[in-house]
């Protein structure tokens, strides 16, 4: 069974959204930075982490990645022969490498920053 550490409000959701598309067996552990077991399995402290079998992952898109490959083939991701992978692989990278940047103030300064500072 794959293990999503994470919680409701980080990127793990991403990751059980495509796991449940797959129709895949997984739970959710809710991770308290402080936890032994996950600083074992990330060390590193990163959410959303995954653990299937031997293989430990961060990074919610590879994780995705990763999932869809290993566990494919599934109609959420194209084929590299697929006419529609270029925009595929462009769009499923564009919300981490080109929105999130944009859009990180606009979160932190509307919905995480101290209320007098909004």
């Amino acid at each position: 069974m794959i293990t999503v550490w994470g919680g409701q409000t980080s990127r793990s959701i991403r990751v059980a959204w495509v796991l449940d598309e797959m129709n895949l067996p997984y739970r959710v552990r809710q991770v308290d930075m402080q936890d032994p077991e996950f600083l074992a399995v990330n060390p590193a402290d990163y959410i959303p982490a995954i653990q299937d079998g031997d293989v430990i992952m961060v990074e919610s898109i590879a994780i995705m990645e990763y999932l869809m490959a290993r566990y494919g083939p599934t109609p959420l991701a194209p084929a590299p022969h697929d006419p529609n992978f270029a925009a595929y692989q462009q769009f499923l990278h564009l919300g981490e490498a080109g929105l999130a940047t944009l859009m990180m103030p606009v979160v932190v300064s509307r919905f995480i920053a101290p209320e007098t500072e909004r």
